[in-house]
């Protein structure tokens, strides 16, 4: 009888199975795709204004 081969990737002293290295990559684009779309949406100009005033006023 075979018996299953379990497939692991290590780095190091971590080792991982090849199931949950592709959840951690498929999660990791996920997060990655939502942040860009997030940014993209958000007002950054606006952002950089607020942030740059801040500190003027935090020097007077």
């Amino acid at each position: 009888m075979n018996s299953p081969v379990l497939l692991t990737l290590s780095l190091g002293n971590l080792e991982i199975s090849e199931i949950s290295a592709a959840v951690l990559i498929g999660v990791s684009v996920v997060f990655l795709v939502s942040f860009g779309i997030v940014s993209l949406k958000n007002d950054s100009k606006g952002m950089m204004e607020w942030i740059f005033d801040n500190k003027a006023n935090d020097k007077h």
